[in-house]
């Protein structure tokens, strides 16, 4: 239709990317490099998703990292 609109950064996100919001819980898997390997299955804290680096920075215990949505799963609660 030629119609413009205008969208907030934070509302875009490269296509088929899994999205995450603050607070929730993920699994992080498939880092290849020596230290990034010691995260692996290591569960994480989204904090906020980094627009400039397209990455989600994300608390795993006293750390934080900046990682590809790629590199992380959903964690769901476990039925006790």
């Amino acid at each position: 239709t030629g119609e413009v609109k205008a969208f907030r950064a934070e509302n875009l996100r490269p296509a088929g990317e899994m999205v995450f919001e603050s607070g929730d819980r993920a699994r992080i898997h498939s880092l290849r490099s020596e230290a990034g390997q010691t995260l692996n299955r290591q569960v994480c804290e989204v904090l906020r998703y980094l627009h400039d680096v397209s990455r989600y920075e994300v608390r795993v215990g006293d750390q934080t990292k900046a990682l590809r949505a790629e590199n992380l799963a959903p964690e769901f609660p476990t039925s006790r």
